[in-house]
Parts: structure tokens; sequence; C-alpha cells
């Protein structure tokens, strides 16, 4: 399941790569975090989620970072506010980033001290 879900998630990434961060934003005009995570999940596994990352992450179960999987949420505390993307792979995730627009990033030394939670929605 893992690959097919990393597979979705790329391809949604191929989708919405480049559409630039809009605070509020939930389509391809612009897009903030919590709208990127909600446009995902309805189009790559037709589940709703709520719009506020605060929402979102009252959804599903909590997991321990080191069993982070593939299409699990993770929630960061950057820049003095809350932030949320999708695991794609062991290393990478998929968010809206207010500088890059939509985009992957590495668990790299910037996101890895930053990484708050990680919350499974997909069984």
């Amino acid at each position: 399941m893992p690959s097919a879900v990393s597979d979705a998630l790329r391809a949604q990434y191929e989708s919405w790569k480049g559409v630039p961060h809009r605070i509020g934003g939930s389509d391809r005009r612009g897009v903030d975090c919590s709208g990127l995570m909600q446009a995902v999940f309805r189009d790559a596994f037709r589940i709703e989620l709520p719009r506020t990352s605060r929402d979102q992450s009252r959804l599903g179960q909590r997991v321990d970072v080191w069993a982070m999987r593939p299409g699990d949420l993770v929630y960061f505390s950057d820049k003095g506010g809350d932030h949320i993307g999708v695991v794609v792979d062991n290393r990478t995730f998929l968010h809206a980033s207010s500088t890059m627009g939509v985009t992957l990033s590495e668990f790299d030394a910037y996101w890895w001290p930053r990484l708050r939670r990680v919350q499974r929605i997909l069984s």
C-alpha cells in the first residue's frame, strides 16, 4: 500500500506543483497548507478533511514519528505558526510553502527539528 499512496501523492504534486501560497486559498490560484491537504485527500483518496489544520489534526490517530508512513499528516511549528504537510516517502513530504508554493521538501535539518506530531488518516 505505501507505494500506491506515494504514487498517488506524487501525482498530486505534479498536478499542484508551482501553485503559489495564499492564506485562506484552496484552489490553483493559490492555496495554503491546510487547503492543499483538503484537496489532496479529496482528490487522491476520496477523503473529506475539514478546512483548518487544527480541525484536521483531530482526525485519525497520532503515531510515533519513527513509525510515519506515506499518507500520514505531519505538523510543524514554523515561523511562529502551525504548518501541515503529508508524508510522500521516508525522506519527503508535500506541502504549500509560504515562499515556494506547493512543493516537496525533505525531512532535513530545517524541518526535522520543527516536526511536532504525526497523524494517521489512512488505514
